[in-house]
């Protein structure tokens, strides 16, 4: 008799006890990122919203931004500081800021 494979302890899995995954801390903070996006589009003017993206999303600055645009800088860094006022409260709910 040949024997085809053998199995540890550990390789043996209780079907009524299989861990059930956890909502973790990640799972809140991506869950509470989906609901704060869905109210910048509600909160915010396009430009604002577009604005914001470019900053916190894509990871450009200022600068890059109003070149992108074809705006002044301080356009739109004036854009991203009445987003941030506009949406404080939501980010003050998740504890985001």
């Amino acid at each position: 008799m040949k024997i085809l494979h053998t199995f540890s302890f550990f390789e043996i899995e209780d079907k009524n006890n299989v861990p059930k995954p956890e909502y973790t801390g990640t799972m809140r903070r991506n869950q509470a990122l989906r609901e704060i996006k869905e109210m910048m589009k509600d909160t915010l003017t396009l430009r604002q919203l577009q604005i914001t993206e470019l900053y916190y999303i894509d990871g450009l600055n200022t600068p890059q931004i109003a070149k992108k645009l074809g705006i002044n800088k301080s356009t739109a860094s004036r854009a991203i500081n009445r987003s941030l006022k506009k949406l404080s409260p939501y980010l003050k709910y998740y504890r985001l800021r």
